[in-house]
């Protein structure tokens, strides 16, 4: 298996270290803090979507302190 170029390595660095920074201040926010975020982050998704209209949309099960939109995947179909 070949090695990522350098600076691809260097952006995967980041991008772990961007995620573990933001699960950690998801960890330690307040339930509704968590609920508020998730909230408007699905109204973020739902303005994306109806702008540029996806054929398909790749959703997910939130583990480890993940957003949860589950409450937003049904507005989608809309």
């Amino acid at each position: 298996m070949t090695q990522p170029h350098t600076s691809a390595n260097g952006a995967l660095q980041t991008r772990r270290a961007l995620r573990k920074t933001l699960l950690d201040l998801r960890s330690n926010a307040s339930e509704n803090t968590r609920q508020q975020w998730d909230h408007r982050i699905g109204q973020q998704l739902l303005a994306w979507c109806q702008q540029h209209r996806p054929a398909s949309l790749g959703l997910f099960w939130p583990i480890q302190n993940e957003p949860d939109l589950r409450d937003t995947y049904p507005l989608l179909q809309q």
